[in-house]
This record gives C-alpha cells, structure tokens and sequence, in this order.
C-alpha cells in the first residue's frame, strides 16, 4: 500500500492511497511527547476491511441523501443505499473504498506536501459526470491543511470532506473516552433531523440545547443528556451552521485538558458536521491491538449541508461543467497549559 510520510516539528503525518486517508496524524502534549491522535489499522487488511471511514476522503456527496435519489434539471438519479432509506457518504462503494494515485511528496519552503489523486467514472455510484479529483495533504507549522479539488463532465452533486476519527488523549495506548475534551463550535444554529437522520425544516437555534458549544463545554456534559435528537443518533451527529461569508474561517476548536494538545478547524465550507463516534461497537481491532467504544473518538467534518442536493435553502451543492470545486480546511495543532 503506497504510502507517503509528511513532518514538521510540530505535527506528523502518513496518507495512504487507498481511500486518500490520513492513516496517521501524531501531535505533540504540553511535555513535548508526540502520540497518535486519529484511530487507524497497523496492515493493509485492515484498512481494505474498513466500513467506518477512518481517515478516508469521502465522496462524491459526504454525508447522507435522503433515499438515495436526487433530481438534476428534471432527470432523476439514484445513488444505492447503504443505510436504511438513504445513501451514506457516497453509497457503498463511495471513495473511502477507491484506491488513489498518490503524487510524490513536494517541498515548498517550510510546507511539504503530497495530492492524491483520481478519476470518478461517469455513473459510479449512480452520480453523473466523470469526476476528475485531487486531494492535496500539507503540513506547515503547526498546521495540517487538506485541499479539494474537482471537476465534472456533466452536472453533479459534489461534497468532499475527510472523516478522520479524533483523540487527542492520544491512541498509543488504550484510548481514553473522550468525554473530558473541550468543544468549542462557532454557530449560532444546527441542523435537526427526522428518525432517518435526514436534516428537515430550517436551521434551528443552538441556545438552550445539547447542541449549544459556543463556549467551551466538556462534550460529556452533553452526550449523557437525552433528548429527541440524541436519542436518534445516540448522540451528536449533526451539521453546524457556519458564519456564510466567504474565506476560510475558525469553525471549531478541542482541547485535551489532560495531555494540553488543542485542534483548531478552520474551513471555507457552510457547515460542520461533529459526530462524536456514537456507532463505534469495540468489535474493530485497531493499532496496537486497541478497539474503539462508543465515545472513545470524534469527527469534525466541514462540508455541503447533508441531502443539499434535495434542499432548496442549501447551498449551492451541484457542480457544473466548466467549473472548479474547491474546499479547504485547516486542522491546526496547539498545546495549551493546565487550568
């Protein structure tokens, strides 16, 4: 499995071709010990029998579209559905499960970098258009920027976002839950869904709700009160709203009180989707002989509203011919010191 490595002093990362994932991403603690701080499989088997996305590039839609069907100037297309009554990141054979051709490492000053790279077929998936996509991993500092890029032969949706599964406690060892870590989430409203976890009705206001991470707030103060929301998800997973102007802006921050290493997320995207590892079951044998529980990792994935090909309120989420799909966003390591 072709696999490039990327460093600075301050953070350290592997990509591996297949599914374009961040198969490593090692940070520093406030004594200067860096630890894994992403799930992920020490061999090749273990990635291939990978169904929970760990580090992947997901596409062509991240996310879920309500029964997996969509409509495009009148003609309707249908994506195969991998949960129950809609389609998941991509459908079944999304690009978490395509193998990309991974470049040479580039360096440009102080940043190096790696893209991945790969051509979509017209009708993978049921999408339509061939879809020519690069992937670009670099670091620089203390920060890990991932850049999209694509481009259609025919009108398509198009939603790229990377599903790596967090821990800053570090993963080397027995993963501790994530409970004790600081959310910090920069919006005012969120996205509720119905009993298929599709979004429904208009953004709702944050204040007052589980959902409420405008100041920093242990997430498992919020994961262990039930609501009608979390009842469905068995916990968070669901889209932030995000400040609509232009640019890459902050969206995100979490911080390990214990280890002090701190993630900030910067993204151009219009939403966050945070999943707080609500389906992870101990049945996967990971790194190190460690399994991952319910709590014991999370996602921040800045993409498309979910089903926004469906929404007639969401951004726009269809890629023409002619045009370039772009989405960067910032994964940005700190160390913060004891309260």
């Amino acid at each position: 499995m072709h696999t490039v490595e990327l460093a600075t002093e301050s953070v350290r990362i592997q990509v591996i071709g297949y599914g374009a994932r961040l198969s490593r991403v090692q940070a520093p603690d406030r004594n200067g010990e860096f630890d894994d701080v992403v799930l992920g499989f020490d061999d090749e088997l273990g990635w291939r029998a990978d169904r929970d996305f760990l580090g992947a590039t997901i596409g062509r839609f991240a996310n879920r579209i309500a029964a997996g069907r969509f409509e495009i100037d009148g003609v309707e297309y249908r994506v195969p559905c991998n949960e129950p009554g809609r389609a998941l990141h991509g459908g079944p054979l999304g690009f978490d499960r395509c193998d990309f051709v991974l470049g040479d490492p580039q360096i440009d000053g102080a940043a190096s970098s790696v893209t991945a790279r790969r051509i979509s077929p017209d009708g993978e998936m049921g999408f339509p258009g061939e879809l020519t996509v690069a992937v670009t991993f670099t670091v620089d500092g203390a920060d890990l920027r991932i850049d999209f890029e694509a481009t259609t032969t025919a009108a398509t949706p198009v939603s790229l976002t990377n599903h790596a599964y967090w821990n800053l406690g570090g993963t080397s060892n027995v993963a501790r839950p994530v409970d004790d870590h600081l959310f910090t989430i920069a919006a005012n409203t969120y996205l509720p869904i119905d009993a298929n976890l599709i979004p429904v009705g208009a953004p709702q206001p944050v204040q007052d709700t589980v959902f409420d991470l405008r100041e920093r707030t242990r997430i498992g103060s919020r994961l262990r009160r039930l609501t009608e929301q979390t009842a469905i998800t068995r916990g968070i997973d669901h889209t932030y709203v995000l400040d609509q102007s232009p640019g890459v802006r902050p969206a995100a921050t979490v911080v390990d009180p214990k280890s002090g290493r701190s993630l900030q997320v910067l993204t151009d995207q219009p939403g966050l989707q945070c999943y707080t590892g609500n389906f992870l079951d101990g049945t996967k044998r990971l790194r190190n002989g460690n399994t991952a529980r319910q709590g014991d990792a999370f996602c921040l994935e800045p993409q498309q509203f979910p089903d926004a090909p469906n929404r007639v309120d969401a951004p726009g989420a269809i890629l023409l011919p002619g045009e370039t799909y772009r989405h960067t966003s910032i994964f940005r390591f700190g160390v913060v010191d004891p309260d």
